[in-house]
């Protein structure tokens, strides 16, 4: 009775989150089949063998007790009707897939399954019956009113009490139907071909609130957002009465999904939470939930860090594959002991997995598990209902990944009520198009004239040869003597080999790239903010020695750090202007110089030659080597001529072939209640990373295993699943350490330098 009353709370504040979700769903009954499925979901476990499995570990039953459970729908719900089939579909669906339970009880073929649950029903403690019923019968009207049901929404039949003799001769035909009723509505789902996302709901929500009742979680509350223009008098307090930008302003008064486009440092952040905070439901209420979607870890844990201290950490749940690691440190920061932070990490990643906090900071990976049917897929679905999206820097995708995110991006703006801010700060014509496509009517946000203007940070030069060329070396360590320099390589190996050299030359460079494990990564990345934030002191106004970074594309999307000058590879127009944005981003002098080396664009990976080529050209007929001053406003134009003529022809054509291979092979197959593993081991193939452990920290790796599980999994690195192959043909994953199957890999490693492949 406990966990059912934990369970329908939780319930009821996931359907309290969504306004009249019945009516959006075209079911009146939805709440109330809801309710008296987890009312009866675990009535069940009264089988003896089940209560002697509480009783006894050692013991295993080996049965599920939601099939037990289904001999109580007709309690609630008449034979072959809607209530029964939906009913029947939440309680047995609660834990595991249709085919697990299929595989138990597949009741079409033989008398020997039927016989099976007879058993079942033998096992059901008589003595249980008339309490039960009773619980049904006299309390359960004054439940479902607590839980605020109508009278409308109560598929209630007037149950009559029974012997023990009686429910041993019904019951097993009322499991065999409830089981048949769920199987039907499966196979219908998919013969039909048209989506319906009540299922998804009512088995996403159903987990959802059983996970959390079993977790004793905190109740599911909407998003602490406070009205928009409050929300802006509180920027405008915190930058001493501002003031704001039109773009912030515009932003707390438009509804809908958007498009915002504002210079890198102009407060885009800060524009799309008031837009977010301007988006209510017809009560005036906040949404429900507010997923921050970003390409990068670096970016996602720094966006963590930010909207927790302005939303109260208990209220932000950050997702991506090593956030359990990045929240660990955080926590040691906080003189937290390594058992103390892992036991933290571990809590704060628990509630994020029971989508309890309402603000996440994600990557797109995470929403596009959904739509693979990875486990759980139906809980994700039903959380991102009614959720406000906000996308930073879109841009960050190549063409195929962008093709398959604005796919999903588009399916839940239909189907789930979602709505969407996309920013950056510039977006293609031909972006904006597919956008629109996809997500339907979106309103356009772009900074003034006036804020482009004040926005005019960067003396942009292009320089000939190639950044790791001896004089372009020189000339960067020249530079370090009296500014602090970012200097971004497009590979990581590149930005290795620029790190040793700027070493040979006397300087004392860091290096970030995603080969580092998280324990230096997020070392790095934290040592980056406190010294380089917007916000703090410079390292020179302290006596400090000028700060040098060599980093790859992991700095450029949403890290509010202030470097003085910038060198870079060539890369497409857009990547480069959120470098250029990691330089003079507070304005503390009217321009910084940043400087684009010409070479290489043969093979400039990981980006496709001819559009950086099409880059190069354009900085070459802007700037040239005498530089020239950079007008953000312009740079939309120059992209518009880069995905030009052929060009725009490839893009629009790959992203064609991608989308429509998606929606055949992953999205038309989307249906609730089963999983798929083949399409897991497709995901992580083509979308996910996996690690190895350096053979240099195997000895610390396998002692920290022993006491501080969370700490020795902080040594893994991340490789491409194309790296590890060529790790393997090459002999040098040397040893896979069990049972944990983590492979060793005989390749330098080292603080400084990251794996070294």
């Amino acid at each position: 009775a406990e966990h059912t009353s934990e369970v329908l709370l939780r319930l009821h504040d996931l359907l309290a989150l969504r306004g009249d979700l019945g009516a959006a769903l075209g079911d009146p009954r939805f709440r109330g089949r809801l309710f008296w499925a987890a009312f009866l979901h675990d009535w069940g476990k009264a089988a003896r063998s089940f209560q002697r499995q509480v009783r006894e570990p050692e013991y295993r039953w080996g049965q599920r007790h939601e099939v037990i459970s289904l001999a109580f729908t007709p309690y609630l719900a008449a034979p072959q009707s809607d209530d029964e089939r939906w009913i029947a579909a939440a309680i047995v669906s609660h834990h595991r897939d249709l085919e697990t339970i299929r595989q138990a009880h597949n009741v079409g073929q033989g008398g020997e399954h039927v016989k099976g649950i007879e058993l079942l029903v033998a096992d059901f403690d008589p003595d249980a019956l008339a309490p039960l019923w009773r619980w049904l019968a006299v309390e359960g009207r004054a439940w479902a009113e607590a839980f605020g049901l109508s009278a409308e929404e109560w598929p209630l039949r007037q149950a009559e009490p029974e012997s023990p003799a009686a429910f041993r001769a019904r019951a097993p035909d009322a499991i065999v139907n409830g089981l048949f009723a769920y199987y039907d509505a499966v196979e219908d789902l998919k013969a039909e071909g048209a989506f319906s996302v009540a299922p998804f709901m009512l088995r996403g929500l159903m987990m959802n609130a059983d996970h959390a009742g079993s977790a004793h979680a905190r109740p599911f509350l909407r998003t602490p957002l406070p009205e928009a223009d409050t929300l802006l008098a509180t920027y405008a307090a915190e930058w001493n009465g501002g003031p704001l930008h039109p773009h912030q302003t515009q932003a707390a008064h438009t509804s809908g999904s958007t498009i915002l486009i504002a210079p890198t440092g102009s407060g885009k952040t800060e524009a799309a939470l008031a837009w977010a905070a301007a988006q209510r439901d017809p009560e005036g209420r906040s949404a429900s939930r507010l997923f921050y979607v970003l390409p990068y870890q670096a970016s996602m844990n720094a966006m963590r860090d930010r909207l927790a201290k302005r939303f109260e950490e208990k209220n932000v749940a950050l997702q991506h594959g090593r956030a359990r690691h990045a929240l660990y440190r955080r926590y040691l920061e906080c003189d937290a002991s390594p058992r103390q932070a892992a036991g933290a990490a571990s809590a704060a990643q628990a509630l994020g997995r029971l989508n309890v906090p309402p603000i996440r900071i994600l990557s797109p990976y995470q929403l596009l598990k959904a739509f693979y049917r990875l486990r759980g897929y139906e809980a994700i679905l039903a959380d991102a209902h009614g959720g406000l999206f906000i996308l930073d820097e879109i841009h960050a995708y190549d063409v195929e990944r962008l093709a398959r995110f604005l796919a999903v991006f588009g399916r839940l703006a239909r189907d789930f009520d979602a709505r969407f801010c996309f920013m950056s700060a510039t977006f293609p014509d031909l972006l904006k198009r597919k956008l629109r496509e996809e997500i339907g009517p979106l309103a356009e946000l772009t900074a003034t004239p006036q804020t482009q203007a004040a926005f005019r940070r960067h003396r942009v030069r292009l320089l000939p040869g190639d950044l790791l060329a001896p004089a372009a070396l020189d000339r960067i360590a020249a530079t370090a003597a009296g500014e602090s320099v970012l200097v971004c390589c497009n590979t990581v190996s590149r930005a290795q080999r620029a790190w040793n050299e700027l070493r040979a030359r006397g300087l004392k460079p860091e290096l970030l790239h995603g080969r580092f494990n998280a324990r230096d990564r997020m070392g790095k990345e934290r040592r980056l903010q406190d010294r380089m934030g917007t916000n703090v002191s410079r390292p020179e106004e302290s006596g400090a020695p000028r700060e040098v970074m060599v980093a790859t594309q992991v700095v450029e999307v949403s890290l509010d750090v202030d470097f003085d000058a910038l060198y870079t590879d060539p890369a497409p127009l857009d990547a480069l202007l959120q470098r250029m944005g990691r330089v003079n981003r507070g304005r503390r002098v009217p321009l910084r110089d940043v400087a684009v080396f010409s070479e290489p664009v043969e093979d400039p990976r990981p980006y496709e030659a001819e559009i950086v080529s099409r880059a190069v050209a354009i900085l070459a007929r802007e700037f040239g080597v005498t530089g020239g001053v950079l007008d953000e406003a312009a740079v939309s134009g120059w992209l518009n001529e880069v995905y030009s003529c052929g060009l725009a022809e490839r893009w629009k054509q790959d992203y064609a072939t991608t989308r429509k291979d998606f929606e055949r092979s992953i999205l038309d197959d989307l249906y609730p209640f089963q999983s798929d593993e083949a399409m897991e081991e497709l995901f992580y193939k083509a979308f996910d990373a996996t690690e190895v452990l350096p053979l240099s920290l195997r000895e610390e790796y396998l002692r920290e295993r022993e006491t501080n599980p969370l700490g020795a999994s902080e040594l893994l690195v991340p490789v491409r699943w194309a790296q590890w192959g060529r790790l393997k043909r090459a002999g040098a994953l040397v040893e896979r350490l069990e049972p944990e199957r983590v492979w060793v890999a005989d390749r330098p490693y080292c603080e400084a330098l990251g794996l070294q492949l």
